[in-house]
Order: structure tokens, then C-alpha cells, then sequence
């Protein structure tokens, strides 16, 4: 089946998906903010959870990031 129109909407996708998971990545807080966290470590940052904001984001960012690579598998099949 040859259908380029189909190939180039999962291109479109798969480019639309890179730039979401970017800029969601961008966004997130880290559970460690900062240098002193990385170096010192935050205890009280282990036993606290995320908040509904960012338990949402990090929800949506894993969707974007397994449509991500299952368009970016599914072109490289294609042969784009």
C-alpha cells in the first residue's frame, strides 16, 4: 500500500510530539531542585509526593513520550 499522505501525517505527529515532550520536559520541577539538592540531598523531598499539577503534567508527558517513540519506530518501518 503506498499512501504518502499517511506517512507524512505520522512525520507531522511525530514532529509535534518531539516539540511537546521538550517543552513539557522544560516545565516539570525536579524532586531534587537545585545544586544543593543534588549535592546534599533533600530527605524530606523523598517522602513528599507531587502535587495534582504535577502529577497531571507528568501523566501527559509520559503519554507524549511513548507517542513519541511509537511514531518515531513507526516511520523509521516506513522508511522516511
Amino acid at each position: 500500500m503506498n499512501a504518502p499522505w499517511l506517512t507524512h501525517a505520522f512525520a507531522g505527529i511525530f514532529i509535534f510530539s518531539a516539540v511537546l515532550l521538550i517543552g513539557l520536559l522544560a516545565i516539570q520541577t525536579t524532586k531534587q531542585e537545585g545544586l544543593s539538592g543534588t549535592i546534599g540531598g533533600r530527605t524530606e523531598s523523598a517522602y513528599r509526593g507531587r502535587f495534582g499539577g504535577d502529577a497531571q503534567i507528568a501523566r501527559f508527558t509520559t503519554f507524549v513520550a511513548i507517542s513519541f517513540i511509537f511514531f518515531g519506530t513507526l516511520l523509521s518501518l516506513t522508511g522516511i
